[in-house]
């Protein structure tokens, strides 16, 4: 029901008969879903918007929205090193890291230096996303 409820908001965001804010209430009434089917749909949801908005006057308020919305989420989806996550929930942990990084988070990409340098010496194959 979730999927499509957000499905079907979006789809009226895209027809231009609701506004992005609708769907972004829907999203935010699911931030406590841990569903990677729900939860991978809001943020490739988000990504897209991000896709959208680059170089628009509306980017740097959509990063700061993706980073508060998004971060909360990494530590129940294995949080940097993926930790006991099955393959759906390291591909929503992929998708979160990546989100982050886009919107430039620097509290993030500092973590994620850090930790891919401990991986490296350590010897890891530890999946780290790309």
């Amino acid at each position: 029901d979730h999927l499509n409820l957000l499905a079907d908001s979006r789809q009226y965001v895209a027809s231009g008969r609701a506004q992005i804010g609708d769907y972004l209430a829907y999203a935010k009434a699911d931030s406590g879903d841990t569903d990677p089917l729900v939860v991978g749909s809001v943020l490739e949801e988000y990504r897209s918007m991000l896709g959208f908005e680059i170089g628009k006057p509306g980017e740097a308020a959509l990063k700061k929205l993706i980073v508060a919305n998004v971060k909360p989420l990494l530590p129940t989806f294995g949080g940097w090193d993926g930790t006991g996550m099955n393959d759906d929930q390291l591909g929503v942990r992929n998708t979160i890291l990546t989100l982050l990084a886009l919107s430039d988070d620097d509290a993030s990409a500092a973590v994620a230096s850090l930790f891919v340098r401990d991986t490296r010496e350590a010897g890891s194959t530890t999946a780290v996303a790309s």
